[in-house]
């Protein structure tokens, strides 16, 4: 992205430049005997050079064996650069050199072969020593006009004295200045760039210029400190022949490229090898090294299978100095041509941000047809359309799309910020959103697929006021939307849902029943899986899905939405236009998952009904500090992951998929079945790391997941799939593919439970099925439906239910129900995973407000499958009452949720012993318990000699929150905490159990076990925004340092930015059992307006994640986050006391 700074005054550098001036005419600079070298910079013999981001004109840089006639004794090449002008208007190419080419010392002359058309305006572009392209008004840049006469010529730049040095190469650029009507390619060719330069004040180990004086302080205080550019006096660099290190279709080379500015000839040894993707060294060699000026040695990698490989190099220099470069690279096969009708159908899709770094030629080579585009911002859009409507702006939008269209991509615009939340009263869009709309739908003709947002519903002010008014704005919108879409698109263009950041079947159901997405053709969803391999994978983990509707296989949730997106008849499709395994932080995944789980997540998604999916994200983060930040098939560096091999090789192999159906090779192993062109493809692989059983594949050609051919029908599976091509039509896996379950693969049920699941059998061979199913129940569980025969015409579906009855005693957990099927012999078990939960769940709102009269919200759901009759009770402390300490729930249906509502009246006092409880009871036994939280509490005086140690033994009983108002979101909170005050600041300790004690990385607090601690000092309870005096602070368990990793979030304009690592924090961590205790005191210096007064209020709220064996919770007084993270006046209240 482009940035800008604060430009510094004209008199300051002149008066800089007269100091320098000045000091060197003063003898304050010891003068030393110049060392002039005259060395060839840049040969222009091989591709070292890439066309700039910036760039607004097409066009392209070549290596062409065109030489002057004076170099051809000693040049291997020149360099084409080839600008393509549209006519549209102004505009510029720029190629820019891979690595930068700064000339070290004080470059006194540069010369440069040219040959071209001086019509057109072709410059070098220079930077000085500050960084700077240009001074006082005037662009530190070389024309070459005056050489460009269609022949070869020698241009040479007399270097001005007041120049800062050192100087580098900044690009060579072309523009259409004077002739922006015209259509045309404009070459220059370039050959044998030489400088003459002073090394004599150059630091021999670095590189760098002694004498050079950093600029003066910028005005602007945010502006980056300016630092010495710096070129060792001997380089080295290993680049490949081919962008983003990506071989398809050509043998891969890389070419070391060495660099020696010293007088004196340079020589050494280089040593390398490459390796693969498993470790193993595929080829090795080594070669002597003789450096002049530049030296150009070809690498022969001699590595055919496909894969990422890594080549490493090491050279050692006769001085005794070395250097070791390791860089990845990638052999993909060439991708399988399509038509348009099939691009416009392929699955295979890519998020991607093209406001920087754009790759889709590399990305395309891989297969991959779509890509949902973030640059793409309606808001940035609005800014970059221009009086002529070209969005012509940042980021320049005609080249992106022509980027696009060149590389035959089909684009997913996402029109990022477009649904702007109700306020006073405002619901929808008004008349100038809608030309807005028109207007960048009508822009690129090219583009034909628009997304209205990203997880607009993922914010949880806009999630409050859409609520309040039943998302009817949302709803607006969307109607807009589609309406325009369609029409502008004749029916042709796709008008795809807000990319929603879960999988919410009853939110698209309501929708869909209000007419709103009449026009909406493509429902959206994301999906993010966390570690667990895509088949087993029931929690969504994308920000903000604590909240998700249910938990269900990913695969289940899969084939609900595209149930409830087509329930009113209309073919709509469904899209999941973000998922993906991370590599770097927060639940990371092992490259070779990260490989493994996108083709087989892609298959899935093909199996579920979901016609695209786009894998989040093109490239990984430069650091790793959140989910998400290794995401990418590229390194931030662009730069080939696994992953992106293993993209290649699912879309070589399936590049037309029609699926079949499942597939299985026995326990701990899955598949699907497709026929693609044509043919059958088989894939399977086992669901863990494990090794799986020995699959003979019976006459088909295997490949690796890779679409690396293997020479046998017969082998073992791993956690990568394998694709067997040309499976028989009356093979055991075409077989079994005729069966499924068209009911859920996991389903929660309780005990004593009746399940009822059925079998969907599809015919689609050309003879009748016969044969048998029986179930393979848990010791103890009755199979109630018993052996059923099958038959099934050809061409025919039969759907056969299959009962059974889970044990009155069966403890909770999880078992799993196999569905034995045979035709004449065993042919295949499907699984369906049950699990055992507890009957009736409940949750009870915290009181609200000052003691005295409030109302209290009651949710039952029945989790079992049958109804339940039952009473919630009321047990209050002696000074509490409630006019309904009894309220009867008769008949609550399975799966039914009901809301109960109550008035208490409460104090804030209540006797050692007491609490407030809410239960439920069915008239068959079955309970559920929750406390009724009060949001005041005291907190006492810290108890004299308190220590941060892990020993909670120095703590007063006074100091305990009472266990009963610790609120938990899953089961038990299994925590104790004590807090207390003193002029010192707060305290906090904590006693968890069942806790692993994981922290990702404390940063990003968020992913791990962690505490967190919400302070207004003020106990302002006035809706609003965060404001000074309100505080969210954290506390991560280090367990290894002993220490609380202590933080303070920026949520509002509390805080400048926010706080990591907080000094001065006294803390203790120590493991205790299966879990930790943690100490800690949190100075009343770092609690803005802290009033260590008995007496004070403040507002306060605590919240707890805990990463358990079984399962994440949190632990939390009064309130857990989802009510409170975003609005201080919704925590609770405590009282300083004695």
């Amino acid at each position: 992205m482009k940035t800008s700074c604060s430009p510094v005054p004209s008199c300051i550098f002149s008066k800089s430049l007269s100091l320098w001036a000045g000091l060197l005419a003063c003898g304050l600079f010891v003068p030393v005997q110049a060392q002039v070298v005259r060395k060839v910079a840049e040969p222009f013999d091989n591709q070292a050079w890439r066309i700039s981001d910036d760039s607004s004109a097409g066009g392209s840089t070549q290596v062409s064996a065109d030489v002057a006639d004076e170099l051809r004794d000693g040049a291997k090449g020149s360099l084409d650069f080839e600008a393509a002008f549209s006519g549209k208007g102004f505009e510029f190419f720029k190629g820019v050199p891979t690595q930068p080419l700064v000339i070290p010392g004080v470059t006194q002359e540069i010369s440069v072969w040219v040959r071209g058309d001086s019509k057109y305006g072709w410059v070098i572009q220079l930077r000085d020593g500050w960084g700077r392209t240009e001074v006082g008004g005037k662009k530190l840049e070389w024309s070459l006009a005056k050489e460009l006469d269609g022949k070869w010529r020698k241009a040479t730049l007399k270097v001005p004295a007041d120049w800062i040095q050192p100087i580098s190469i900044d690009g060579v650029l072309g523009h259409n200045y004077g002739h922006t009507t015209e259509k045309v390619n404009s070459v220059l060719h370039l050959d044998q760039l030489e400088v003459e330069n002073d090394i004599s004040d150059v630091d021999a180990e670095t590189g760098a210029l002694k004498s050079w004086v950093a600029p003066p302080p910028a005005a602007d205080a945010k502006a980056p400190v300016v630092k010495q550019p710096v070129a060792p006096l001997l380089q080295m660099k290993v680049e490949a022949t081919e962008a983003h290190n990506v071989f398809s279709g050509v043998a891969p080379q890389f070419l070391l490229g060495a660099k020696n500015w010293r007088p004196q000839v340079a020589n050494g040894t280089l040593n390398w090898k490459v390796v693969d993707w498993n470790g193993a060294t595929v080829k090795s060699g080594n070669a002597p090294l003789k450096v002049e000026d530049n030296l150009a040695l070809a690498l022969p990698i001699d590595a055919t299978k496909f894969g990422v490989y890594r080549l490493e190099s090491s050279v050692k220099w006769a001085d005794g100095k070395s250097l070791d470069i390791s860089q990845p690279f990638a052999i993909i096969p060439v991708a399988r041509p399509l038509t348009d009708a099939e691009k416009d159908a392929s699955p295979y899709g890519l998020n991607v941000l093209s406001a920087r770094q754009p790759m889709p030629e590399t990305f395309r080579k891989a297969g991959i047809v779509w890509f949902r585009d973030y640059g793409f911002n309606y808001e940035w859009m609005v800014r970059a359309k221009g009086g002529d409507r070209s969005y012509s702006g940042w980021p320049w939008y005609p080249k992106i799309v022509k980027s696009y269209e060149n590389s035959g991509a089909r684009v997913l615009a996402n029109l990022q910020k477009a649904i702007k939340p109700p306020s006073d009263g405002k619901v929808g869009p008004d008349q100038a959103w809608t030309r807005e709309l028109v207007d960048i739908e009508n822009a690129f003709p090219s583009i034909r697929a628009f997304e209205l947002d990203n997880e607009y519903d993922l914010n949880r002010e806009n999630i409050n006021a859409e609520e309040a008014i039943g998302w009817k704005n949302y709803g607006s919108y969307h109607k807009k939307f589609g309406e325009v879409t369609q029409l502008l698109g004749d029916g042709k263009f796709i008008a795809a849902e807000n990319g929603r950041a879960g999988i919410w079947p009853e939110r698209v159901r309501k929708q869909i029943e209000s007419g709103a997405f009449d026009s909406i053709g493509v429902i959206n969803s994301h999906y993010y899986a966390g570690v667990p391999a895509p088949e087993v994978s029931a929690t969504n983990y994308n920000t903000g899905m604590a909240l998700q509707e249910t938990s269900a296989l990913w695969f289940d949730q899969l084939r609900d939405i595209k149930k409830v997106a087509r329930s009113d008849g209309k073919p709509r499709q469904h899209w999941l236009t973000e998922f993906g395994w991370d590599t770097k932080a927060g639940p990371v995944v092992s490259a070779t998952e990260q490989a493994a789980y996108l083709a087989r997540a892609y298959m899935m998604l093909a199996a579920a009904g979901t016609e695209k999916g786009f894998w989040y994200w093109d490239l990984d983060s430069p650091g790793a500090n959140n989910f998400f930040d290794g995401c990418g098939l590229f390194t931030f560096d662009q730069l080939p992951k696994l992953s992106y091999a293993a993209y290649a090789g699912l879309t070589q192999m399936l590049p037309k998929p029609e699926y079949i159906g499942m597939i299985s090779a026995g326990e701990n192993t899955w598949g699907y079945l497709f026929r693609n062109e044509g043919k059958l493809v088989a894939s399977l692989w086992t669901l863990d790391g494990k090794k799986g059983p020995n699959v003979n594949f019976e006459g088909a050609k295997v490949y690796d997941f890779l679409a690396n051919p293997l020479d046998k029908t017969e082998m073992q599976l791993g956690m990568e799939p394998v694709y067997a091509v040309g499976v028989g039509e009356n093979s055991r896996f075409a077989r079994q593919a005729a069966y499924s379950l068209s009911t859920p693969y996991l389903v929660s049920m309780t005990a004593g439970d009746s399940v009822t699941t059925t079998l969907q059998i599809k015919n689609t061979r050309s003879a009748p099925i016969s044969g048998k199913v029986q179930l393979q129940l848990p010791e103890g569980w009755t199979d109630t439906s018993g052996a059923q025969n099958i038959s099934v015409t050809a061409g025919k579906t039969v759907e056969v239910p299959l009962s059974f009855h889970i044990s009155n005693d069966e403890g909770l957990g999880e078992k799993t129900v196999r569905i034995g099927v045979s035709e004449g012999e065993p042919l295949v078990n499907i699984p369906l995973r049950v699990s055992i939960e507890r009957p009736v769940l409940m949750t009870v709102r915290g009181l609200q407000g000052e003691p005295g009269q409030s109302e209290v919200k009651v949710r039952v759901s029945n989790q079992s499958a049958r109804p339940l009759d039952g009473t919630v009770r009321f047990k209050l402390p002696a000074l509490w009452n409630t006019a309904t300490p009894e309220i009867k729930v008769d008949a609550l249906k399975p799966a039914e949720v009901r809301d109960i509502t109550a008035t208490v009246n409460w104090t804030a006092d209540w006797k050692n012993g007491e609490q407030a409880l809410v239960e439920y009871r069915s008239a068959d036994g079955r309970t559920a318990q929750q406390p009724l939280i009060p949001s005041r509490l005291t907190l006492h005086k810290a108890p004299d000699g308190l220590k941060m140690d892990g020993d909670l033994s120095d703590w007063g009983t006074q100091n305990k929150l009472p266990d009963w108002v610790l609120g938990s979101t899953q089961g038990e909170a299994k925590a104790s905490a004590y807090m207390a005050w003193s002029s010192q600041g707060l305290y906090l300790a904590l006693d968890v159990r069942d806790s692993r004690g994981i922290v990702p990385d404390p940063r990003a607090f968020w992913q791990g076990d962690v505490t967190e601690m919400f302070i207004d000092t003020r106990n302002d309870k006035t809706a609003r925004k965060y404001e000074a005096g309100d505080h969210q602070f954290w506390f991560a368990p280090q367990l290894e340092q002993k220490r609380a990793y202590t933080g303070q979030w920026k949520r509002g304009g509390e805080i400048g930015e926010s706080r990591f690592d907080i000094g001065g924090i006294q803390s203790s961590v120590v493991r205790k059992g299966d879990g930790y205790v943690m100490e800690c005191l949190l100075p009343a210096a770092q609690i803005k307006e802290f009033k260590a007064v008995v007496g004070t209020r403040i507002g306060l709220n605590l919240n707890i994640t805990v990463k358990g064996a079984q399962g994440d919770r949190e632990v939390f007084w009064p309130n857990p986050k989802a009510d409170s993270t975003e609005q201080p006046a919704n925590w609770g209240t405590v009282t300083l006391g004695n």
